[in-house]
């Protein structure tokens, strides 16, 4: 139930809306409705990272940190002060540097939450009207909006970048298990571009959680690599009916089950499986490089490409029954 949760965002505003509506109605306060929408927001602008808890807790941190300057504004400049320029002249420094702030990556967050909320406290109209009680209010309902959406993520979004950067990578190994057992092939393109936009995806990920980004994203390309020899595989056995285009489709579902063990979450086949694959594709290796027809010289080069991706580190095949 967590991950249908965790995939579809929708549910954060469900939530969040439906606790902030739930107190509202339970106690009838008048600007419980304020809280809901706030909590919509929040989760809204939020809700695509793949851990939004932490943003969410430091962008209701720095709208409470706002809070202050608005009071001081409220109840001791502006009761100060007649006339537009002197508003401008009185609001201009900590808007200058909130605009500052935002013009950093670094800071946008919190110059966001500063921002919108000095402009919300605020409330400035055409005639000065200051009311504590009011103020208190509606300042109430915003962080209690931002509580609920902050504690709906928490509950049902909140994923890791490592945990994030996993799922992707064992997408692609279940993408590698779907197009080996495919009735017909892929295009070529469509793949290259799933599998660089889910690399592109997976890096940032990696690196914000020190994971070893080289190893991985070297990963990602083999599964890219190996993705287009299954293709070329595909299409040569599809080209073709004979008794080695016969062999090669066990060999395609023996490579099927080997993608959805990785695709479980496993680094290396079992030995006695890897041994077995492994010599599955150096027969059929020794076999095709007896021929120099284009369609023999295609498998034999998706073959080298598959073994060099899934045995990096296995000495290379002599071709007399042995390895």
């Amino acid at each position: 139930m967590t991950r249908v949760l965790q995939r579809y965002p929708s549910w954060l505003f469900f939530a969040a809306v439906l606790g902030c509506a739930a107190v509202w109605v339970a106690t009838a306060w008048p600007e419980g409705g304020l809280a809901a929408q706030i909590a919509a927001i929040a989760a809204a602008l939020y809700s695509s990272l793949d851990d939004p808890a932490p943003t969410l807790m430091s962008y209701t941190l720095w709208t409470i940190a706002s809070l202050p300057i608005a009071a001081i504004y409220l109840f001791v400049i502006f009761p100060a002060i007649d006339g537009f320029p002197m508003l401008v002249a009185s609001l201009a420094p900590p808007f200058l540097v909130i605009g500052y702030l935002q013009a950093n990556p670094r800071h946008i967050v919190k110059a966001l939450a500063l921002g919108l909320g000095l402009i919300g406290a605020l409330d400035l109209q055409n005639r000065y009207l200051a009311d504590f009680a009011s103020f208190a209010n509606v300042n109430t309902a915003s962080l209690i909006g931002l509580l609920s959406a902050f504690l709906a993520v928490r509950a049902f979004r909140s994923v890791t970048a490592k945990h994030a950067a996993k799922r992707l990578i064992r997408h692609g190994w279940v993408d590698l298990a779907i197009l080996a057992r495919a009735r017909g092939p892929m295009d070529r393109e469509r793949w290259v571009g799933l599998m660089l936009d889910r690399l592109g995806l997976v890096v940032p990920r990696l690196a914000l959680c020190g994971a070893d980004v080289e190893t991985e994203a070297g990963r990602s390309l083999a599964a890219l690599q190996m993705g287009l020899d299954l293709l070329d595989l595909k299409s040569s056995v599809a080209n073709a009916n004979d008794q080695r285009s016969e062999r090669l489709e066990g060999l395609i579902v023996k490579l099927s089950n080997a993608f959805r063990w990785f695709a479980s979450g496993n680094i290396e086949l079992p030995p006695e499986e890897a041994q077995a694959l492994r010599a599955t594709i150096d027969t059929e290796l020794g076999e095709y490089c007896r021929w120099d027809a284009a369609i023999q010289r295609t498998r034999r080069t998706a073959l080298v490409g598959l073994r060099r991706a899934l045995f990096p580190d296995a000495p290379a095949p002599t071709f007399d029954g042995t390895t």
